[in-house]
């Protein structure tokens, strides 16, 4: 899993090792959002993978809803996020919609995913978990 940042808009990428043993784009998502999120099938079971920018300190905590299992993840001081989260075998592989809080439990998501214009920092990085 990549998380990262190239001329101030941030992305996600999922890689698996393919057949021939070497690293393989499963997928890839960029700009237009500062948050991301994704159900994956591995080997090793199924995860729930959210990932953002937070640069601004607004988002406290994410919160999704998948088989009727409410899943929050702690986000806060955390610049920028990358959340890895088993699920249960049952769980679909795909997009997943999340719903982000500030420290009041107010809801964001609004306010925050999807805007035009948002002045994103020129920071490049990458976050890898492996």
């Amino acid at each position: 899993i990549v998380t990262f940042a190239m001329g101030g808009e941030l992305g996600m990428a999922i890689y698996s090792k393919g057949y021939n043993n070497k690293l393989m784009l499963n997928w890839i998502d960029f700009g237009l959002s500062r948050c991301f999120s994704r159900t994956i099938s591995t080997d090793k079971g199924k995860y729930l993978i959210v990932s953002g920018d937070n640069s601004d300190l607004l988002i406290d905590q994410v919160e999704t809803t998948i088989n009727r299992l409410k899943i929050r993840l702690s986000t806060k001081n955390e610049r920028y996020f990358l959340k890895v989260c088993p699920l249960d075998s049952s769980v679909l592989e795909g997009m997943v919609l999340i719903r982000l809080y500030d420290r009041n439990r107010e809801d964001i998501t609004s306010d925050l995913m999807y805007i035009e214009g948002l002045d994103y920092r020129q920071d490049d990085f990458a976050f890898i978990n492996n």
